[in-house]
């Protein structure tokens, strides 16, 4: 069996076809070289709920069928209140907490809120992750006050969160920011090495994650904003991306002589975002109407005479919440504060403090009288229908319960871009065969949206009206696949291997490790090719 230390860096949602083109064009020639070095692949995950769950799919190696965690949000049919959390890892730890007697480095893996004090080695969480999901913490306990001493704080995560794509002030700061940032880390992470040899050193940059949401839109010139905003000779997002490159390539030729498999990796990937605004105020509006025949609320017709407004290229004192309140229809919030939204602002907050941040949750107090309702979602739509017997005040009858998703699946697919007059959705998934299934690993959506690339900042319904346009809420989003590059003895060079699944990371580190595959895990070892034949670079 092979039993070697095992050197994984992941890049939160670094997506493999920029790097691929950057690659090319000689911005990244340290992934490039560390790509011919060694096995390269591409990983596909879920098809749907793939925002919320790659980062715990990765670590326990299960998929959600399995550990029952879908999303961060929570429903519940008694009280119709949506509460917030992330995996605890009781049932099912992450793969580097199975064999204590291993020793260990991780430092700042994301959706990971829990240190495993018995774990042979250290932990440092939440110094610099995207979606920590919990505080800076470590094992030992000082360790990690020792490291920000020594190298100061990850100066991105208090800001990523406190401006617009459309505030260049503020995008130049964030840009900054993230770059002194990646510097900062690669230094913490070249003194852990240096600490000790480790059985596993596993660490995450979430930059490339970070730098996504508010700068896509000046990379990619398909976007339909590039043309207002994009800066010639300026790309931001590839500014991220080389100095990450430069960070795996200090990192790896610090272990280069030191007989260890090197990995880096990528649970999904990066698009232009067509999830905001379809699954926030589209979604749960058309959901309304359906409701409430001749009633709207989130959204009002902007529409006159057949013409169709201008794309929004800014966005109201920079605030996009803003935005979208100015031009919600007319409802007792807006009513009552004639216009002035910092009254809004607090009043919406007091209603809806948990999920201020999503519109969809300013129709939550009329998801009892609904026929079906919008989750809330940073990704896809997701649909729940009021189902009597199951909600605790439901209006749709069980025997109503297949007609009313066709209604909605079908309401759906005949959504238009009115810019191309193209489908808005591409994929409606309904989750459970059984209306009456209720099984504890079960998604709370029983219907999943998925959106149809490009964007579209309005949507156009044969029955329902004309929704929009609205500012984008952000420009960059995810799509569900990965990478693995992979580096060591005994692992093929220069090979292009089958597409594996996110799943399979775990098995993968375990099997090079020489530790045991946990039965219960879904993946399997990626690098098992010995059967195999290898022909022109790749794996059939």
């Amino acid at each position: 069996m092979i039993s070697r230390p095992v050197v994984a860096i992941g890049l939160d949602a670094a997506d493999h076809g920029l790097i691929d083109m950057w690659s090319a064009d000689g911005h990244l020639p340290n992934l490039a070289r560390l790509r011919k070095r060694g096995s390269y692949r591409t990983l596909r995950h879920m098809a749907f709920y793939s925002d919320e769950t790659p980062w715990t799919n990765f670590l326990t190696g299960c998929t959600p069928q399995k550990t029952g965690f879908w999303s961060q949000f929570h429903f519940s049919p008694k009280s119709y209140d949506t509460t917030f959390s992330p995996y605890n890892f009781s049932e099912f730890r992450p793969f580097y907490a199975l064999d204590e007697e291993r020793s260990v480095c991780v430092f700042d893996v994301p959706h990971c809120p829990v240190l495993f004090p018995k774990q042979r080695g250290v932990q440092v969480l939440g110094w610099g992750a995207h979606a920590a999901m919990g505080p800076l913490q470590s094992n030992p306990p000082g360790l990690c006050r020792e490291l920000t001493d020594r190298f100061g704080e990850h100066l991105g995560v208090p800001i990523e969160y406190g401006g617009e794509w459309t505030n260049q002030p503020y995008l130049d700061r964030l840009h900054a920011a993230l770059i002194d940032s990646i510097d900062r880390k690669k230094q913490i992470c070249l003194d852990l090495l240096a600490r000790q040899r480790w059985d596993l050193f596993l660490t995450v940059f979430s930059e490339a994650h970070m730098a996504l949401h508010k700068f896509w839109h000046l990379s990619d010139p398909a976007h339909a904003l590039y043309n207002a905003h994009a800066q010639s000779g300026k790309n931001p997002l590839r500014d991220i991306y080389v100095a990450l490159d430069t960070a795996v390539g200090a990192i790896a030729d610090r272990v280069a002589d030191h007989q260890v498999d090197l990995m880096i990796f990528s649970v999904h990937g990066s698009v232009a975002n067509c999830y905001d605004l379809p699954s926030m105020i589209y979604l749960p509006e058309l959901l309304y109407r359906y409701s409430f025949p001749g009633r709207h609320y989130l959204c009002r017709n902007q529409v006159t005479d057949g013409k169709l407004p201008a794309l929004p290229t800014s966005q109201d004192n920079d605030e996009w919440l803003r935005s979208v309140w100015q031009q919600t229809a007319t409802t007792p919030v807006s009513v009552a504060t004639l216009g002035q939204w910092s009254l809004a602002r607090r009043l919406l907050y007091r209603m809806h403090p948990r999920l201020f941040s999503q519109p969809l949750s300013w129709l939550e107090r009329r998801w009892p009288k609904m026929k079906a309702f919008a989750l809330p979602t940073y990704g896809d739509g997701y649909v729940r229908i009021n189902l009597k017997g199951r909600e605790a005040r439901g209006t749709v009858s069980p025997a109503d319960y297949d007609t009313v998703c066709d209604e909605i699946t079908d309401m759906l697919n005949a959504l238009r871009n009115p810019r191309n007059d193209q489908p808005v959705v591409k994929e409606v998934v309904r989750t459970r065969r059984d209306r009456r299934s209720r099984g504890p690993h079960e998604p709370d959506a029983d219907l999943v949206v998925i959106w149809r690339q490009p964007p579209a900042n309005m949507v156009s319904s044969p029955t329902l009206g004309v929704l929009g346009p609205l500012p984008f809420r952000e420009t960059g989003g995810h799509r569900p696949e990965g990478f693995l590059m992979a580096c060591g003895q005994g692992i093929a060079e220069n090979a292009i291997l089958g597409p594996g699944d996110v799943t399979d990371l775990a098995p993968t580190v375990l099997s090079r490790l020489g530790s045991r595959i946990p039965d219960y895990m879904d993946g399997q070892n990626l690098l098992d090719v010995e059967e195999r034949e290898l022909i022109g670079g790749e794996i059939r």
